[in-house]
């Protein structure tokens, strides 16, 4: 018998996301085009969305970002103000130099590394005040240009105090080096989910393209049976993770997160409209209770609940792994049961321009669009086209 006390097994495929499995299933129905929403979309036009230590220099040029290091020897970090919780596969373009991506931390709490040189690679843990210990170093390094891809997912083992992390780096589709790691009980109990780039020493490393899917979850397998359309095979990549799908008139597949978003259009005045409205007050949820892998969350209405009494809905996703994300997912789930208090429904002719979930003003109003049909109705000797819109009211999400 064979027994692991630490292990890391990695069959050196890329990592296969939710954005993946979506394309890959989609590809059977003839589907080859995409409009997929990236949580993380880096031009690098400047620094707006990224909050940099006080010692190194890190600058933007012709679209591309330089870290360079100030000298000791510790990190010089860079961190993205928008927070990743595993799974999640982050990608960019490597112009040049070592470095490393920092991740499930902050400043100012303990987070991990995957790590490169020229020569050799691995994973390292980094202390607040920027030193690190490495965990894994192996004789295998990486050279500019390459496509540098990070995967990392949790992994659960008999209890919540048995929680590993798993962590894999990739070079141009390829297994450059792969560690595990228990962070179970209290041994790594930080809460930061901030991501990012960083050198060593007097290091510097040029960037470009830096890239997180909103569907950069890792799906381990996906199956289209036999007997099976692509549609199912792309369900059950899915799951219950909340995202909304439609395909253009163009087959291009567009899939996003609803969630907050720019007004699109404002109806004109001179348009001609028929407006239904209905409020749902005595059907709206005070109450909702999300339950992840390891945690459930409970989040309320409060100001609804003293008008409306308790009103309670129950949500359940196995790819919540964190505190954190369970909360979100939660907080979400409130936040459209409470769009869904006021509704319209507006007659008018169409706008071919419009999508469900596009953002419309009307009548000193914010609305967020569910539906649209479109048809001809006769208008004396003539077929005039209309549009029917149902939408919701929009709120923005805090």
């Amino acid at each position: 018998m064979i027994q692991f006390q630490d292990g890391h097994f990695q069959d050196g495929n890329h990592p296969i996301t939710l954005e993946n499995s979506m394309r890959l299933t989609g590809a059977y129905a003839g589907i080859h085009s995409y409009d997929v929403e990236d949580l993380i979309d880096e031009p690098f036009d400047d620094l707006d969305d990224w909050t940099p230590d006080a010692s190194g220099t890190y600058v933007i040029s012709n679209g591309r970002l330089s870290i360079t290091g100030a000298g000791s020897a510790r990190y010089y970090r860079i961190w993205h103000n928008t927070l990743v919780d595993p799974s999640f596969v982050v990608s960019f373009d490597l112009i040049s130099g070592p470095g490393q991506i920092v991740f499930l931390g902050s400043d100012a709490k303990t987070s991990f590394s995957a790590w490169w040189t020229t020569t050799t690679s691995g994973f390292a843990k980094v202390s607040p005040d920027g030193t690190w210990t490495n965990w894994l170093n192996l004789p295998k390094g990486i050279t500019g240009p390459a496509r540098i891809q990070l995967s990392v997912k949790y992994s659960l083992d008999i209890n919540a105090d048995v929680k590993w992390i798993h962590m894999t780096l990739f070079a141009d589709g390829k297994c450059i080096a792969g560690f595990t790691k228990n962070i179970g009980g209290a041994a790594y109990d930080w809460v930061a989910s901030n991501i990012g780039l960083s050198v060593t020493d007097s290091d510097v490393m040029l960037v470009d393209n830096f890239t997180i899917s909103s569907f950069s979850r890792i799906v381990d397998w996906t199956t289209i049976d036999v007997g099976d359309n692509a549609a199912s095979g792309t369900s059950r990549a899915v799951g219950t993770t909340r995202l909304a799908r439609q395909v253009r008139f163009d087959s291009t597949a567009r899939i996003w997160r609803p969630g907050n978003r720019d007004s699109d259009w404002t109806l004109p005045d001179y348009r001609p409209v028929k407006a239904a409205y209905r409020n749902e007050k005595t059907e709206v949820v005070t109450h909702v209770r999300t339950r992840g892998v390891l945690y459930q969350v409970d989040v309320f209405n409060d100001a609804e609940g003293i008008v409306h009494f308790h009103r309670f809905l129950q949500t359940d996703d196995p790819n919540l792994f964190s505190k954190e994300a369970t909360r979100s997912e939660a907080e979400k789930v409130l936040h459209n049961e409470r769009e869904k208090q006021s509704t319209v429904q507006l007659d008018l002719p169409p706008n071919p321009a419009l999508e469900p979930h596009d953002r419309i003003s009307y009548d000193n109003g914010e609305w967020r669009i569910v539906g649209i049909q479109r048809g001809l109705i006769v208008s004396g000797n003539a077929l005039v086209p209309k549009s029917t819109i149902n939408a919701q009211q929009y709120i923005e999400l805090e």
